[in-house]
Protein backbone atom coordinates (compact mmCIF):
# COMPACT_ATOMS: atom_id res chain seq x y z
CA UNK A 1 0.00 0.00 0.00
CA UNK A 2 1.66 3.39 -1.05
CA UNK A 3 1.67 6.28 1.54
CA UNK A 4 1.34 9.86 1.59
CA UNK A 5 3.81 11.57 4.04
CA UNK A 6 3.86 15.39 4.57
CA UNK A 7 6.75 17.01 6.06
CA UNK A 8 8.40 20.71 7.33
CA UNK A 9 11.44 21.63 7.21
CA UNK A 10 12.70 25.42 8.25
CA UNK A 11 14.13 26.60 5.42
CA UNK A 12 17.72 27.49 7.24
CA UNK A 13 17.45 23.16 7.55
CA UNK A 14 16.70 23.02 4.06
CA UNK A 15 17.09 25.42 1.11
CA UNK A 16 16.80 29.25 1.04
CA UNK A 17 16.54 30.06 4.64
CA UNK A 18 18.32 33.00 4.46
CA UNK A 19 17.24 34.46 1.28
CA UNK A 20 12.92 33.55 3.31
CA UNK A 21 14.04 35.70 6.50
CA UNK A 22 15.28 38.48 4.13
CA UNK A 23 12.07 38.04 1.93
CA UNK A 24 9.23 37.67 4.12
CA UNK A 25 6.35 37.62 1.57
CA UNK A 26 7.94 35.25 -1.18
CA UNK A 27 6.87 32.42 -1.46
CA UNK A 28 8.76 29.77 -3.36
CA UNK A 29 7.25 26.45 -5.30
CA UNK A 30 9.57 23.47 -6.99
CA UNK A 31 8.14 22.96 -10.23
CA UNK A 32 10.41 20.12 -10.82
CA UNK A 33 13.47 18.54 -9.88
CA UNK A 34 16.01 16.41 -12.84
CA UNK A 35 19.04 15.02 -12.42
CA UNK A 36 22.28 16.12 -14.28
CA UNK A 37 26.00 15.58 -13.97
CA UNK A 38 25.07 13.71 -10.31
CA UNK A 39 23.16 16.21 -9.10
CA UNK A 40 19.77 17.45 -8.67
CA UNK A 41 18.93 20.57 -10.25
CA UNK A 42 15.45 22.31 -8.81
CA UNK A 43 13.42 24.27 -10.98
CA UNK A 44 12.04 27.09 -9.00
CA UNK A 45 9.06 29.60 -9.29
CA UNK A 46 9.57 32.41 -6.88
CA UNK A 47 6.22 35.05 -6.46
CA UNK A 48 8.75 38.06 -5.63
CA UNK A 49 8.55 41.12 -8.28
CA UNK A 50 11.96 42.68 -7.66
CA UNK A 51 14.02 40.11 -9.17
CA UNK A 52 16.86 42.11 -9.12
CA UNK A 53 16.85 42.18 -4.90
CA UNK A 54 16.14 38.18 -4.70
CA UNK A 55 18.77 37.52 -7.04
CA UNK A 56 21.15 39.20 -4.77
CA UNK A 57 20.04 37.23 -2.05
CA UNK A 58 20.37 34.14 -3.99
CA UNK A 59 23.99 35.29 -4.25
CA UNK A 60 24.41 35.92 -1.00
CA UNK A 61 22.47 32.40 0.29
CA UNK A 62 24.80 29.74 1.29
CA UNK A 63 22.56 27.22 0.14
CA UNK A 64 22.65 28.22 -3.10
CA UNK A 65 25.57 27.05 -5.13
CA UNK A 66 24.56 28.64 -8.88
CA UNK A 67 20.98 29.94 -9.90
CA UNK A 68 19.79 31.20 -13.78
CA UNK A 69 16.63 32.89 -14.90
CA UNK A 70 14.58 30.80 -16.97
CA UNK A 71 10.93 32.72 -17.26
CA UNK A 72 9.92 35.86 -16.22
CA UNK A 73 6.05 36.17 -15.90
CA UNK A 74 6.28 39.98 -14.21
CA UNK A 75 4.57 38.40 -10.93
CA UNK A 76 6.57 35.74 -10.53
CA UNK A 77 10.04 34.22 -11.77
CA UNK A 78 11.09 30.36 -12.76
CA UNK A 79 14.98 29.44 -11.89
CA UNK A 80 16.93 27.02 -12.37
CA UNK A 81 18.86 26.00 -9.13
CA UNK A 82 22.06 24.55 -8.09
CA UNK A 83 22.31 23.55 -4.50
CA UNK A 84 24.76 22.78 -1.56
CA UNK A 85 25.69 19.30 -0.92
CA UNK A 86 23.44 18.93 2.31
CA UNK A 87 20.06 19.54 0.22
CA UNK A 88 21.29 17.35 -2.84
CA UNK A 89 22.60 14.49 -0.23
CA UNK A 90 18.88 14.87 1.28
CA UNK A 91 16.96 14.96 -1.83
CA UNK A 92 18.73 12.19 -3.43
CA UNK A 93 18.36 9.84 -0.75
CA UNK A 94 14.42 10.50 -1.44
CA UNK A 95 15.29 9.28 -4.89
CA UNK A 96 17.47 6.25 -4.15
CA UNK A 97 14.56 5.40 -1.49
CA UNK A 98 12.13 5.43 -4.06
CA UNK A 99 10.44 8.01 -2.40
CA UNK A 100 8.36 10.35 -4.95
CA UNK A 101 8.22 14.20 -3.96
CA UNK A 102 4.69 15.17 -5.09
CA UNK A 103 4.78 18.92 -4.48
CA UNK A 104 7.10 21.32 -2.36
CA UNK A 105 6.50 24.42 -2.02
CA UNK A 106 7.62 27.02 1.37
CA UNK A 107 5.55 29.59 3.39
CA UNK A 108 6.93 31.42 6.51
CA UNK A 109 9.81 30.25 5.95
CA UNK A 110 9.20 26.74 5.93
CA UNK A 111 9.35 24.38 3.52
CA UNK A 112 6.45 21.93 3.12
CA UNK A 113 7.38 18.34 1.40
CA UNK A 114 4.41 15.96 0.10
CA UNK A 115 5.82 12.60 -0.43
CA UNK A 116 4.57 9.57 -2.00
CA UNK A 117 6.37 6.12 -0.21
CA UNK A 118 5.99 2.88 -1.98
CA UNK A 119 8.21 1.27 -0.09
CA UNK A 120 7.42 1.04 4.02
CA UNK A 121 10.75 0.43 4.94
CA UNK A 122 11.19 4.34 3.59
CA UNK A 123 8.96 6.03 6.01
CA UNK A 124 11.35 6.22 7.92
CA UNK A 125 13.86 8.37 5.22
CA UNK A 126 12.77 11.86 6.97
CA UNK A 127 13.33 10.93 10.38
CA UNK A 128 16.80 9.52 9.61
CA UNK A 129 17.79 12.65 7.55
CA UNK A 130 16.93 14.48 11.50
CA UNK A 131 18.89 12.23 13.03
CA UNK A 132 21.83 12.73 10.53
CA UNK A 133 21.78 16.05 10.17
CA UNK A 134 20.07 17.68 13.85
CA UNK A 135 17.93 19.86 11.05
CA UNK A 136 13.91 19.59 12.60
CA UNK A 137 11.86 17.73 10.78
CA UNK A 138 8.18 17.36 11.62
CA UNK A 139 5.41 15.17 10.28
CA UNK A 140 2.40 17.02 10.01
CA UNK A 141 0.56 14.02 7.99
CA UNK A 142 0.87 10.22 7.07
CA UNK A 143 -1.99 8.65 5.66
CA UNK A 144 -2.66 5.46 3.26
CA UNK A 145 -3.63 6.26 -0.44
CA UNK A 146 -6.98 3.93 -0.45
CA UNK A 147 -10.27 3.81 -1.78
CA UNK A 148 -11.06 6.56 0.40
CA UNK A 149 -8.82 8.96 -1.13
CA UNK A 150 -10.24 11.27 -3.53
CA UNK A 151 -7.43 12.25 -5.30
CA UNK A 152 -5.06 15.84 -4.81
CA UNK A 153 -7.70 17.25 -2.00
CA UNK A 154 -7.89 14.28 0.21
CA UNK A 155 -11.57 13.88 0.17
CA UNK A 156 -13.03 10.65 1.59
CA UNK A 157 -15.82 9.22 -0.52
CA UNK A 158 -18.41 10.42 1.91
CA UNK A 159 -16.76 13.84 2.19
CA UNK A 160 -16.92 14.20 -1.84
CA UNK A 161 -20.52 12.73 -1.91
CA UNK A 162 -21.39 15.64 0.42
CA UNK A 163 -20.37 18.08 -1.88
CA UNK A 164 -21.32 17.44 -4.89
CA UNK A 165 -24.82 16.92 -3.73
CA UNK A 166 -24.88 20.78 -2.06
CA UNK A 167 -23.36 22.06 -5.52
CA UNK A 168 -26.16 19.93 -7.66
CA UNK A 169 -28.84 20.95 -5.13
CA UNK A 170 -27.75 24.74 -5.45
CA UNK A 171 -26.44 25.07 -1.85
CA UNK A 172 -23.68 27.31 -2.87
CA UNK A 173 -25.82 29.72 -5.00
CA UNK A 174 -26.84 32.95 -3.98
CA UNK A 175 -29.07 33.30 -2.18
CA UNK A 176 -28.79 29.10 -1.38
CA UNK A 177 -31.83 27.23 -2.94
CA UNK A 178 -31.99 24.43 -0.15
CA UNK A 179 -30.62 23.87 3.44
CA UNK A 180 -28.32 21.51 5.60
CA UNK A 181 -31.17 20.13 7.37
CA UNK A 182 -32.68 19.52 4.03
CA UNK A 183 -29.51 18.30 2.00
CA UNK A 184 -29.20 15.72 4.79
CA UNK A 185 -32.85 14.52 4.67
CA UNK A 186 -32.21 13.49 1.23
CA UNK A 187 -29.08 11.49 1.31
CA UNK A 188 -31.15 10.11 4.68
CA UNK A 189 -28.23 11.48 7.77
CA UNK A 190 -28.10 13.53 10.40
CA UNK A 191 -28.14 17.49 10.09
CA UNK A 192 -25.21 17.25 12.45
CA UNK A 193 -23.33 14.14 9.71
CA UNK A 194 -24.44 16.03 7.04
CA UNK A 195 -22.37 19.73 8.35
CA UNK A 196 -19.37 17.64 9.34
CA UNK A 197 -18.72 16.14 5.66
CA UNK A 198 -19.34 19.79 4.43
CA UNK A 199 -17.18 21.21 7.10
CA UNK A 200 -13.90 18.61 7.02
CA UNK A 201 -14.45 18.43 2.70
CA UNK A 202 -13.82 22.38 2.69
CA UNK A 203 -11.06 21.84 5.12
CA UNK A 204 -9.40 19.62 3.33
CA UNK A 205 -10.33 21.26 -0.49
CA UNK A 206 -8.49 24.35 1.57
CA UNK A 207 -5.81 22.92 3.02
CA UNK A 208 -4.82 21.33 -0.62
CA UNK A 209 -5.42 23.73 -2.71
CA UNK A 210 -3.97 27.16 -1.04
CA UNK A 211 -2.51 26.30 2.08
CA UNK A 212 1.13 24.27 2.28
CA UNK A 213 1.87 24.83 5.94
CA UNK A 214 -0.45 23.56 8.66
CA UNK A 215 0.17 23.71 12.28
CA UNK A 216 -3.28 21.17 12.80
CA UNK A 217 -1.08 17.84 12.31
CA UNK A 218 -2.60 14.47 10.65
CA UNK A 219 -5.77 14.84 12.03
CA UNK A 220 -7.37 16.64 8.96
CA UNK A 221 -10.00 13.64 8.28
CA UNK A 222 -8.11 12.76 4.98
CA UNK A 223 -7.71 8.76 4.78
CA UNK A 224 -11.16 8.18 6.98
CA UNK A 225 -14.25 7.57 7.06
CA UNK A 226 -16.62 10.20 8.16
Amino acid sequence: MSTIIEINIPGDGFALGETMREFKGVEFKIERIVAQNGHVLPYVWANEINSDSLETAFDNDSSVTSFESIADLGSERLYRMNWNDQVHTFIQRLVNDHVMVLALTSVNEQWHFRLLVTNRDALTTPLEFRQATDVPVTITGVYELNENYKGRFGFTEKQQKALLHSYERGYYEIPRNISVRELSSELGISHQAYSERLRRGHMNLIRHAFVVNSDTGAETGRGKEL
